[in-house]
């Protein structure tokens, strides 16, 4: 199955966030692995959007897994710094969902970090993924 590409890719939704204390290494910014983690809440907030939320993984016994992701990082975080991730859904295939993530600091439009991810609807019954 090939993936059909939305073109453009929208903007399918918008996380806020604060980069935390805990999340600042010895170099003084943010730690690259907490990158991940402000994305991942985004992704959260994502599915959430388009209904793959708790209610209905429940209902369905099924769930999503990340099976692949590429992070890229560009420019520094600090402490407090407020910033932004826009999720654009690049492709989707039935059981396939292909999104790509943008950081921002607030209010700025050079991205900061990306994030694209291949991510995969999964039976729990069987733990393979499925439509």
């Amino acid at each position: 199955m090939s993936m059909s590409p939305m073109t453009p890719p929208h903007i399918a939704s918008i996380h806020h966030g604060t980069v935390l204390p805990d999340w600042i290494d010895y170099n003084g910014h943010m730690n690259l692995a907490y990158y991940l983690v402000a994305f991942d809440q985004a992704s959260d907030g994502f599915t959430d959007f388009i209904g793959l939320d708790r209610p209905y993984r429940a209902a369905h016994d099924s769930t999503i897994f990340v099976v692949e992701a590429h992070l890229t990082y560009a420019r520094e975080l600090v402490e407090a710094e407020a910033f932004r991730i826009e999720t654009r859904v690049l492709g989707v295939d039935g059981r396939k969902l292909r999104l790509f993530q943008a950081m921002y600091r607030a209010g700025e439009t050079e991205i900061a970090a990306t994030n694209e991810l291949m991510i995969l609807h999964v039976d729990m019954r069987t733990r393979r993924s499925a439509p």
